[in-house]
């Protein structure tokens, strides 16, 4: 192979990986601002209040449904705040996991 073909080659090989590298970068940066937007925006508890205020809403409609409006409220109120727990310790983790590697 002429040497000029062979350096060209690797020059081009070199842009490449130099790019890539580049992107990952800035995807990660990307990344790491997003987790750091998401703990602004959503504070601690904010899982759990939002999953008792539509569990309530659903518990609503089924206390209308079984005929037992108080009984309906409770148990809606009562999956939302499970439901909301499980998505704020999966946000309690992610964050942890975020911290750890930084």
């Amino acid at each position: 192979m002429q040497p000029f073909i062979l350096i060209s080659i690797l020059v081009f090989a070199l842009i490449v990986v130099v790019a890539l590298i580049v992107a990952a970068i800035a995807m990660r940066k990307a990344r790491i601002a997003s987790i750091q937007e998401d703990q602004e925006l959503h504070p601690r508890g904010y899982w759990v209040s939002l999953g008792i205020s539509i569990g309530a809403g659903f518990g609503v409609a089924l206390g209308l449904v079984s005929d037992n409006l108080a009984l309906g409220i409770a148990i809606g109120a009562a999956i939302g705040a499970s439901i909301g727990g499980a998505l704020e310790q999966k946000t309690k983790i992610t964050f942890a996991r975020f911290q750890s590697k930084n």
